[in-house]
């Protein structure tokens, strides 16, 4: 990353990160950031984005979900630590390809349950995607699936209820993807043809019978929202009784969602597909500080061990000796001179002459006769 920008870029604080948009030619980018009031986002210039990040580090793109496989887990555990572990295997078992031959990457449900949503990519797939991007813009080490990114940014700006069907269509020029949840769970995934406005419908209509909701809710974004698709949804009597809205910024709403996750995932490796053999050199620097971190915590803890240990010994020593200087003093008050022996031996000693002195003084009152029989 460029420390100092040419004056004609914009400046970014440094922890920001960039969402690319790889659906729309030519690509569309924004910047997002935390602070203490929240994550901020803002547009960016794709040439912005390979002056301030030409290696892609702190960038991210998404891949479409044509090419992932999305996967419910609810593992028989009460624990996410036990989830975790037979996560593996149970997705195994529902992949139509080994679950080695996938990038996975896993998203606990925000409900305090074991649930887990299982993202799956082929090894090619993601490799074709890599190469894509490299030629397109720039090589970014974050590659997340494009439901997650949208699913993640919905949910921070319209939180909706559990009793209403949220549905979000991001209209891309190549590929519609449909998402739809009840509350903060993401409960489907779906890829449509483009201006498949039917389909749209009919999906929606199976989850309000499933569900048992009337109410529903229909957010619009991508390149091929616009006011005109609106009208036309609108115009579908599926769709008569949801609300449809249009997103502010719908161009560059899958590039903000990007960069809004990737901002408020902090450097986590969830939602991250590129682990594992397309590791970007930037996960492999990461993961190299945090071993030598690691490791110098590690010698910092030894040498406060050890550093503590031997601050005991040294308090133990003093009161040994505080303890021995006590008994011979002890001692050379009982013998009544001072002794040649230090601390217990003195008082032993002490102890010897002074049943010397007595056993003399013992002995003579045994001689004596018996109180009773004085006259």
């Amino acid at each position: 990353m460029s420390a100092h920008p040419p004056s004609n870029q914009p400046t970014l604080p440094r922890r920001s990160w960039l969402g690319i948009d790889l659906e729309q030619t030519p690509p569309v980018a924004a910047a997002a950031w935390r602070t203490w009031s929240g994550v901020h986002s803002r547009p960016l210039a794709l040439e912005a984005v390979r002056a301030l990040r030409p290696d892609g580090t702190h960038c991210a793109t998404a891949l479409a979900m044509d090419r992932i496989f999305c996967e419910y887990l609810e593992p028989p555990t009460r624990s996410r630590a036990q989830a975790a572990r037979l996560a593996h295997g149970l997705l195994d078992l529902r992949l139509p390809l080994p679950v080695e031959r996938c990038a996975v990457t896993w998203i606990a449900s925000p409900t305090p349950t074991t649930t887990l949503l299982a993202y799956a990519a082929p090894h090619d797939a993601l490799e074709r995607h890599l190469v894509t991007q490299r030629q397109d813009a720039v090589d970014a080490e974050r590659v997340v699936p494009t439901a997650h990114a949208l699913w993640q940014r919905l949910s921070r700006i319209a939180p909706p209820p559990s009793d209403t069907i949220q549905l979000l269509l991001h209209a891309a020029p190549s590929r519609w993807t449909l998402l739809i949840g009840r509350g903060s769970s993401l409960q489907s995934c779906l890829t449509l043809p483009p201006g498949d406005n039917l389909s749209l419908g009919r999906h929606l209509q199976v989850f309000a019978h499933r569900w048992h909701l009337q109410t529903s809710r229909l957010l619009l974004c991508g390149h091929g929202a616009d006011a005109a698709l609106r009208a036309t949804l609108q115009a579908l009597p599926l769709l008569a009784e949801t609300e449809i809205r249009l997103a502010d910024d719908a161009a560059i709403f899958l590039a903000t969602a990007l960069a809004e996750e990737a901002a408020a995932a902090n450097g986590k490796s969830a939602g991250n597909l590129r682990l594992g053999q397309q590791a970007h050199p930037a996960l492999d620097r990461r993961a190299a500080r945090r071993q030598q971190l690691h490791a110098a915590m590690l010698v910092l803890a030894g040498l406060l061990l050890l550093s503590g240990q031997l601050f005991s010994n040294v308090r133990s020593r003093q009161a040994l000796r505080q303890v021995d200087t006590a008994l011979t003093q002890a001692g050379d008050r009982l013998a009544g001179r001072r002794l040649a022996l230090p601390g217990a031996a003195a008082i032993e000693l002490a102890r010897r002459e002074l049943e010397d002195r007595l056993n003399p003084e013992v002995e003579a009152f045994g001689d004596e006769p018996p109180l009773a029989t004085l006259p």
